[in-house]
């Protein structure tokens, strides 16, 4: 058996690829096996980045990654100077920083030290970018789990590290541009943006990243549709209830009027521009005389049973009131084609869901 050095160990951290899940734990057991013979500070760290990596690919939930990533915050918080090995931790897992504070805290250390010492090193200028790419996931968490510090900030930050790493990633023709237009389209609740720039990351062949981006968006789907913070029924619904509305031989005037609301009201949402509430979705399917799922189509009997990840949605939504599930599943679906190769084309195209 070949025997690992602590230089050889460090720089396949610093090189990996952290979306290839399988050899992230052979990656993790063999720096495991070295610190079992030697206590080392740097392969200390490494590990617990790349278990928090893996956590998070594994998808425990963002209190689990938390837990493990709490380590690598606590060992760089007692470590100054910061080395290049120390940056390259912090970007990797400051999505996963138990409070906003803490993570604020963390990157404008980072940040000002690059600026002083490193403002012109490439390397540098790379971890920068990569820091404030994950930085974009943890606030957009921030807005849904709670934050410990002002939404406003939380806000100006965001929208700071997303222009500037949008910019970079339209320069080099990267699919993170699509990644974070998704996130900024959750992020302003405007489900649209995230549903056509997944299409866009699906076509550009990064089957990986998007396979990863797919659960990230399942997961604030989830966030949204529990809390009930933005209702998911403008994307699904609007199309059905033009065509119930048709084949009642009512006007979009007729149905206002019946409601209690404006025409143009009714009219945004049969485009997918505006969203209706269960219960304004309740109202409508009483007068066009249908049940509510017929807005939202029966998801759950479509579901591939033989798919994990579906299988792992069906069970995550199971505690969710039935239209609440539906409507996740549905979006699910419509997000999955590559999760079967032998699918073909979506059965739904994206802009049918609008």
């Amino acid at each position: 058996m070949k025997i690992d050095t602590k230089d050889q160990l460090l720089k396949e951290f610093l090189e990996f690829d952290l979306l290839e899940n399988q050899k992230l734990g052979t990656l993790i057991k063999r720096i495991e096996r070295y610190l079992a013979k030697s206590t080392d500070a740097d392969l200390n760290l490494a590990s617990n980045v790349l278990k928090t990596v893996k956590a998070d690919n594994d998808q425990q939930s963002f209190d689990a990654c938390c837990a493990i990533a709490t380590s690598v915050f606590q060992q760089l918080e007692a470590t100054n100077p910061w080395t290049h090995l120390d940056m390259f931790s912090l970007s990797t897992v400051i999505g996963h920083a138990s409070s906003v504070s803490q993570t604020l805290a963390l990157y404008e250390e980072m940040t000002d030290l690059i600026m002083d010492d490193h403002a012109d090193d490439i390397e540098f200028k790379k971890i920068h970018y990569i820091a404030q790419y994950n930085l974009t996931l943890r606030l957009l968490r921030a807005k849904y789990l709670g934050s410990d510090v002002e939404m406003s900030k939380v806000d100006e930050l965001f929208k700071s590290c997303y222009d500037y790493t949008l910019k970079i990633a339209k320069k080099n023709n990267s699919p993170m541009e699509h990644v974070l237009n998704i996130r900024y389209g959750i992020y302003i609740d405007k489900q649209k943006i995230a549903s056509e720039e997944m299409l866009k990351l699906q076509k550009f062949g990064d089957r990986k990243l998007y396979r990863f981006t797919r659960d990230e968006i399942v997961e604030f789907l989830s966030y949204m549709n529990t809390r009930v913070r933005a209702p998911l029924s403008y994307i699904l619904a609007g199309s059905q209830i033009r065509k119930r509305r048709i084949e009642r031989d009512m006007s979009t005037m007729d149905l206002a009027a019946v409601l209690g609301t404006e025409q143009s009201a009714i009219s945004a949402i049969e485009r997918g521009d505006d969203g209706a509430s269960l219960d304004r979705l309740q109202a409508i399917a009483e007068i066009l005389d249908v049940k509510v799922g017929y807005f939202l189509g029966d998801e759950s009997q479509k579901i591939e049973k033989s798919d994990p990840f579906l299988r792992a949605i069906e069970a995550e939504t199971s505690f969710m009131e039935e239209d609440h599930k539906q409507f996740l599943l549905k979006l699910v679906r419509a997000y999955s084609e590559s999760h079967y190769p032998n699918r073909g084309k979506l059965k739904e195209k994206p802009q049918d869901l609008h």
